[in-house]
């Protein structure tokens, strides 16, 4: 991997203690240094919020990231690190018709603060569900970003793909997928669509140290083997940095 190369994560569940990802505060900043030492320099921690919460969290996640960011500091400083790693806030949405609602008066949030909205659906999920969902979101002025599409099987047939992102949908895929086995269908169908174009981000969707860490490696590795340069980096930091600026899709 090109050690140059710098990544921003945007589906992280690396705030400790607030879903299944990160159990304690030392795991939170295990998690850090790992992306960190991976070309990692900003993360938009993003805590499941699931269809049946109801309460807003917003203060614990505000809480929780403020002590994470303090937790890393100290680190970088006692390491003498040139390079800051940023940390921000977001949640992973599972969709539910109250969302636009809920985004609008801030009990669930959107990437960072931006338009931009982190949405997860059930693999299930049947497409039109998705693309009613997908504009709720955009009619109420949201530009959603489907949380690692590869496991929505409904989103596999080329037509439904191309009429989703046409709906102003984002796609993002998980590093991990593209770095599955080689002869795997799945894995297969997974990088063509990155090859493609089909896919605007991808993401870690990291949850523990030990159990979907933050690894990017071999992922990346594939990447630069097999894509234009310009095309790995919208994937991994410019569209991620669009997100972090608050602008909209070129």
């Amino acid at each position: 991997m090109n050690s140059e190369h710098r990544i921003i994560d945007i589906h992280a569940h690396i705030l400790p203690g607030v879903d299944d990802g990160a159990r304690d505060m030392d795991e939170s900043l295990a998690m850090a240094k790992m992306a960190y030492a991976e070309g990692v320099r900003a993360i938009i921690a993003t805590p499941h919020r699931r269809p049946e919460e109801t309460k807003d969290r917003s203060d614990e996640i505000n809480e929780r990231t403020a002590g994470l960011i303090g937790k890393i500091r100290e680190w970088q400083q006692e390491n003498d690190l040139k390079e800051p790693l940023s940390l921000y806030t977001g949640q992973e949405n599972a969709w539910n018709e109250d969302l636009p609602e809920q985004l609008a008066n801030g009990t669930a949030l959107t990437l960072a603060g931006s338009r931009y909205v982190l949405v997860e659906f059930a693999g299930a999920a049947p497409y039109d569900v998705i693309f009613a969902a997908v504009r709720h979101l955009t009619d109420a002025g949201y530009i959603p970003v489907i949380a690692h599409m590869e496991r929505c099987r409904n989103l596999y047939l080329p037509r439904n793909l191309q009429e989703i992102i046409s709906a102003g949908a984002m796609l993002s895929m998980n590093y991990d997928t593209i770095a599955g086995p080689v002869f795997s269908p799945y894995v297969h169908a997974a990088r063509n669509y990155v090859r493609e174009g089909a896919v605007a981000v991808l993401t870690s969707d990291m949850h523990q140290k030990d159990w979907r860490p933050p690894a990017y490696r071999k992922a990346m590795n594939w990447l630069i083997n097999h894509l234009p340069e310009e095309q790995v980096t919208e994937l991994t930091y410019s569209f991620p940095k669009t997100i972090l600026k608050g602008k909209d899709p070129g």
